[in-house]
């Protein structure tokens, strides 16, 4: 329950004890307040999830409650969405703008709501808001953009021209890019790279597929080479050997085994494998498609077929959830962690979370030797449970060691969110998350004779380079309303759609 202390301070009290509260109250997820007037009744079966997703209504696996959604959402950030534009892939001309007012019905508030799905030759091309008079930030930009772009390329060169102000993060682009930006372009543009780490990446290995004992996966470990990655594509990262970075709470364990020394425990042989493997990705983030091109090269030297399958977000997220049905789609998959604050309480929980997150964690541990999905439930949903610090720390030490043993998350690096932002805005400053945009704090660079070249608009309100996918989560941060969104349908930045790799065969 909630209490007032004071005008600006209130009281949380939790009816059992919760360990990670301050932690996660911390940042905007996973708690979110709001007053018991906009909540639904459990007693009439009725919960505060989102009502429909993708067209459809929600309910509980056991039938026992319907998501209903919240009545009157309140409060804002400094901007708040306005409209999104649709344009036509054929001539890109605008086909439709659709108010703010308007997104709730199209997305989710009837059986006939299409679930913000577009017509095939349709993506939305830019998302608009305005700022909010009034908020204790007075942000001094009038207006924001966020658009997307078909490639990297585009990005780059919107940068150069002037036409976008800003890309952010590692979705508008590639640590190779950034690199590129950062270097030839100086006078141009402002390259920035944050200080602390984001999350982990990691190549995770199915327990519940083709990789379906502890040895073939520690074997795996050893044939995929780490160091080319990490000298290129992924050198401005700093390299992991843990699946969670040690500096987080409770993830500094000593005798964990590095990457070498969990492979060198492997029985297993190439010949144990029957392949082709199944490796999933997102088809349009080019960094994930060069880590993905690099692993399929190691398993294929080493005599072991793959078929890459790189997938649109929406069906990468569809397909991590096979196992509500028991049809097993996929082997490998790329995957990260999420960094502080969900590393590790929130994120090893959600390994537990039975209606499935679209992550490929719940079900790649499915299928562990060292212990029964009931017993792995149980101990990890105990860890913030447990009063006393000591016999926590003990917990998790028994939880990470064995996701360490069982050889199912290979690390890579600690992600490093990065920017380029035009030398005509100043203030830029990393946010607390991936996602979360600082706009409120930009403001125009001062011209050569001192004046500040303030028309009330970001290079006509654009900030830019976030691809759509990356949009989705921003609107939770900047605003009270959902917007969802359907990628653009394309080819991968850098890739075509690869073929499945078998040995003997061209590569």
């Amino acid at each position: 329950k909630l209490g007032s202390v004071s005008t600006y301070e209130f009281e949380v009290t939790f009816s059992n004890y919760y360990e990670a509260a301050l932690r996660e109250l911390s940042f905007i997820r996973p708690f979110r307040m709001s007053s018991p007037n906009a909540l639904p009744s459990m007693a009439d079966g009725e919960i505060s999830c989102e009502a429909f997703r993708n067209g459809a209504p929600r309910t509980t696996f056991d039938g026992l409650y319907t998501c209903t959604g919240v009545t009157a959402p309140i409060g804002t950030g400094p901007y708040q969405v306005v409209e999104k534009l649709i344009k036509s892939t054929s001539d890109d001309s605008v086909s439709k703008t659709i108010p703010a007012a308007d997104f709730r019905d199209y997305c989710y508030d009837s059986d006939s709501a299409p679930g913000c799905e577009y017509d095939t030759d349709e993506y939305v091309a830019e998302v608009r808001f305005e700022k909010v008079s009034g908020h204790r930030l007075n942000p001094t930009y009038d207006n924001v953009v966020l658009k997307s772009h078909e490639s990297q390329v585009d990005i780059r060169d919107n940068l150069l021209d002037g036409t976008i102000d800003m890309a952010y993060g590692l979705r508008s682009l590639s640590p190779s890019s950034f690199i590129t930006l950062a270097t030839d372009e100086a006078d141009q543009l402002v390259a920035h790279q944050d200080t602390s780490n984001l999350n982990t990446r990691l190549i995770v290995l199915n327990s519940d597929g083709a990789l379906d004992t502890k040895a073939k996966r520690q074997l795996i470990f050893g044939i995929i080479d780490r160091d080319p990655l990490l000298e290129g594509e992924l050198a401005e990262e700093d390299p992991s050997e843990t699946h969670f970075d040690q500096a987080y709470p409770y993830c500094n364990i000593s005798d964990l085994l590095s990457v070498a020394q969990v492979a060198a425990l492997s029985t297993a042989s190439v010949d144990d494998i029957a392949g082709p493997l199944r490796f999933m990705y997102l088809k349009d983030v080019s960094h994930q498609s060069i880590i993905a091109s690099k692993v399929i090269a190691d398993l294929y030297t080493a005599g072991i077929g793959v078929t890459p399958i790189p997938l649109e977000k929406d069906d990468f997220n569809a397909a991590m959830n096979y196992w509500l049905d028991g049809n097993s789609s996929w082997d490998i998959a790329y995957g990260e962690t999420w960094g502080p604050s969900y590393d590790a309480t929130t994120k090893l929980y959600d390994m537990t979370y039975e209606w499935g997150s679209g992550e490929p964690d719940t079900a790649a541990t499915l299928n562990m030797e060292g212990m029964n999905k009931t017993d792995f439930y149980k101990l990890i949903r105990s860890l913030s449970a447990i009063t006393d610090a000591d016999a926590r720390q003990n917990a998790y030490t028994e939880v990470l060691t064995l996701l360490n043993e069982e050889a199912i998350f290979l690390p890579l690096t600690h992600k490093r969110n990065i920017a380029v932002v035009g030398t005509g805005v100043s203030g830029f400053e990393f946010g607390s998350t991936e996602f979360d945009i600082p706009v409120a704090q930009l403001y125009p660079a001062s011209s050569d004779d001192g004046d500040d070249d303030d028309d009330g608009s970001l290079s006509d309100g654009a900030i830019a380079g976030i691809v759509i996918g990356a949009i989705l989560l921003v609107f939770f941060l900047m605003a009270t309303i959902f917007l969802v969104v359907r990628e653009k349908q394309g080819k991968p930045m850098f890739y075509s759609p690869l073929d499945t790799v078998v040995p003997g065969n061209n590569l």
